[in-house]
């Protein structure tokens, strides 16, 4: 056909991973606390639907918690798995419009894990979260770069630029 494959870039699953921030920005969430490490990147999601002791082998390295602001013994193991386990690692956004117990707020606060408050539910915010597509933003620094390395790993650079020489006069 006269056409010549100039490149292919590979499935980089680290690229779609997106951070506590840009949830908290795109859904306009209200951050409680943990700001300073808004930039932890998310790499999986759990839903704690389900009693504390069972959500344990759920939670990951760079796994948001979502769970109601209510459920007091979720956000205690949630912070136990992020905060000791896990440090500077995912983050918990609370829904139903429930701010933690006072109680908990010194805790949570404390372990420097980004939480995130929203007025939906649960089920609303899961399926925001599902849909959304994370662009890659000025400031994810480490996606340029590994974008920088594909586009320079598997793209004939050279031969795009001898084509546009071609179209300038």
């Amino acid at each position: 056909m006269g056409t010549r494959l100039l490149g292919a870039i590979p499935y980089d699953a680290s690229l779609e991973h997106f951070t506590v921030g840009q949830v908290a920005e795109e859904f306009n969430f209200t951050v409680l606390c943990g700001s300073d490490n808004l930039s932890n990147r998310i790499e999986h999601t759990v839903i704690a639907a389900m009693e504390p002791q069972n959500m344990l082998a759920y939670v990951r390295d760079n796994t948001l918690i979502i769970t109601p602001g209510d459920r007091v013994d979720s956000i205690l193991v949630s912070i136990l798995m992020l905060a000791e386990n896990r440090p500077h690692s995912g983050g918990i956004l609370l829904t139903g419009g429930f701010e933690p117990h006072p109680k908990i707020v010194p805790l949570l606060k404390s372990s420097n894990i980004p939480v995130l408050l929203s007025p939906d539910d649960t089920f609303q915010v899961s399926s925001k979260l599902s849909y959304v597509g994370f662009k890659i933003r000025s400031y994810d620094t480490d996606k340029i770069k590994r974008l920088h390395t594909l586009v320079k790993d598997y793209v004939d650079n050279d031969r795009i630029l001898e084509s546009l020489k071609e179209f300038t006069v």
